[in-house]
């Protein structure tokens, strides 16, 4: 909930030397921030929102002499999924990305349900989003990567290294082809 978003951002502060410093994800704007502002501008000042209240395209706030600013790599790449965009500007083999169940994951029943030791069920993966479940092979790919782990926390670590991981490459190469046109794409 909202002591981890701010635990989170104190430890991610501590080894940081002052000054700036950006913080790149993909289709955050929406959704993540939005959930995470209202805590985050009680702990640190908001000094900039770029974009609007339903969809920020970049978010800069302080404590101390440390600036983070949040800014979402859809601001460059026409709209699309995550996939999409490490297909697209990623290096072959940086797509290695997990199976999570998100909506199986509220605010009021987190603890709970990653504190257990068993693996999720496929029921679990059910997505009311997109009204899709889990396929039988995928769920045997999650099966084999969960023995791994003693907790549904410890997978969620795993997984979340893996979503950063998948995305370093496309990040980079991305920064990389704006700088080959002399555009600076985390300066403004």
């Amino acid at each position: 909930g909202e002591d981890f978003v701010i635990q989170w951002l104190n430890a991610l502060i501590a080894d940081l030397p002052d000054g700036v410093h950006h913080v790149i994800g993909y289709n955050s704007a929406k959704f993540d921030i939005n959930l995470l502002l209202p805590e985050i501008s009680k702990h640190f000042t908001v000094n900039s929102l770029l974009g609007s209240a339903s969809a920020f395209k970049q978010v800069v706030i302080s404590k101390d002499e440390i600036t983070l600013k949040f800014i979402d790599a859809m601001l460059f790449v026409s709209p699309g999924p995550l996939k999409n965009f490490i297909k697209d500007f990623g290096t072959e083999g940086c797509d290695e990305k997990g199976i999570f169940p998100y909506e199986a994951i509220t605010m009021d029943n987190y603890n709970e349900v990653l504190s257990k030791s068993e693996p999720f069920t496929p029921e679990d993966f059910h997505s009311e989003l997109n009204q899709s479940d889990i396929s039988a092979k995928d769920y045997m790919l999650y099966l084999e990567d969960a023995k791994n782990f003693n907790s549904r926390w410890d997978y969620l670590k795993h997984y979340n290294i893996l979503d950063v991981k998948a995305m370093i490459s496309p990040l980079d190469n991305l920064i990389n082809l704006f700088w080959e046109h002399k555009i600076d794409m985390l300066k403004n």
